[in-house]
């Protein structure tokens, strides 16, 4: 059963392309890392996000407690208001 993370955070006034530029950095390293299978950017006008896809949730803590996570997380932090994380396993659907 894969593992999907979702993450909405809201840019403080005049931040929100730096937020823009951390989030998409932070699904480009997800790509590179095991159980890594797919990673999109959520945008609204007051919310900036990310939804990723892992085989597991195992393989998603793992990534979320790596050090370059870690650092591009620290610097998302100043830039933000509040922010809200999901987890949760899901199943595919197949079309009718």
């Amino acid at each position: 059963m894969q593992y999907v993370r979702i993450s909405l955070v809201a840019p403080k006034e005049g931040r929100r392309e730096e937020v823009i530029l951390i989030e998409d950095q932070l699904v480009k390293h997800f790509r590179s890392l095991p159980g890594f299978i797919e990673g999109y950017r959520l945008n609204s006008p007051h919310q900036v996000g990310r939804v990723t896809v892992w085989e597991s949730g195992e393989s998603a803590d793992a990534v979320a407690n790596n050090q370059h996570t870690l650092s591009l997380r620290s610097q998302l932090l100043p830039l933000i208001g509040d922010s809200i994380e999901y987890g949760m396993e899901a199943e595919h659907v197949e079309r009718a």
